[in-house]
């Protein structure tokens, strides 16, 4: 009896043994291992700096992947700032921050095996929305500061009694002004207010710091108008 019971307590303690053997390599039972360290300058990047309608403020939204493509979490040590403002992680690989409006963006990437390495960058000039009316029957759009160096995209959107209505055009060069037909206005509706959103957005130099990048930086602005129709 004493023989089985000692036989019996060696072969607990032996899958016991085996079992914290296991958790040992830091799989936590079976949970993800933890992510080798990822130097910032083998990673690409996705940068968009969005500056806000009144100027006030400036969106910055930053996607980092490493060398398979997968999202990349910077860890100790590791740090990209803006204007001195550092990013912080929104979602895996996802960082952003809402920054007081400025008339250029340091972008500052702080790997330590590599350095520290930043970038400016200015967004498209200040402009206005000049059109003051908007005929749904044919309609011609115009803003200031043309800049044929910059890509142009206009968002037109209107609450109406069918519900939203939003439709989208895009101008590979700022020309200063785009016009529109009825059949391209057909959704709205006159009487209510339309939002009309122009935006300027430029291609930035590649990010220091990191081995690929794509850069957008960009200025919106927006006009409430209501349309009429002489059809």
């Amino acid at each position: 009896m004493r023989r089985a019971l000692s036989l019996s307590l060696a072969m607990l303690v032996a899958g016991g043994c085996g079992w914290f053997e296991h958790d040992s390599h830091g799989t936590g039972g079976g949970g993800p291992q933890p992510k080798a360290y990822q130097p910032l300058d083998k990673s690409s990047a996705q940068l968009t700096i969005a500056v806000g309608r009144d100027d006030a403020t400036a969106e910055v939204q930053l996607t980092l992947t490493d060398e398979d493509g997968a999202p990349l979490v910077m860890q100790d040590g590791q740090q990209v700032t803006v204007n001195d403002l550092a990013l912080p992680e929104i979602d895996e690989g996802l960082y952003g921050k809402t920054l007081p409006g400025s008339a250029q963006y340091a972008v500052t990437v702080d790997e330590p095996m590599h350095g520290v390495l930043t970038t400016a960058y200015t967004p498209p000039g200040a402009f206005t929305i000049t059109s003051s009316s908007f005929d749904l029957a044919g309609a011609h759009l115009t803003w200031s500061s043309v800049d044929p160096s910059v890509r142009v995209a206009i968002t037109l959107s209107q609450q109406t009694p069918d519900g939203p209505q939003t439709t989208s055009f895009s101008l590979p060069r700022d020309t200063g002004s785009r016009s529109f037909t009825d059949v391209e206005l057909q959704r709205f509706v006159q009487g209510f207010p339309l939002t009309i959103d122009v935006t300027k957005s430029a291609t930035g130099e590649s990010l220091q710091g990191v081995a690929a990048s794509e850069v957008v930086i960009s200025r919106t602005r927006e006009v409430s108008v209501t349309p009429t129709s002489s059809l």
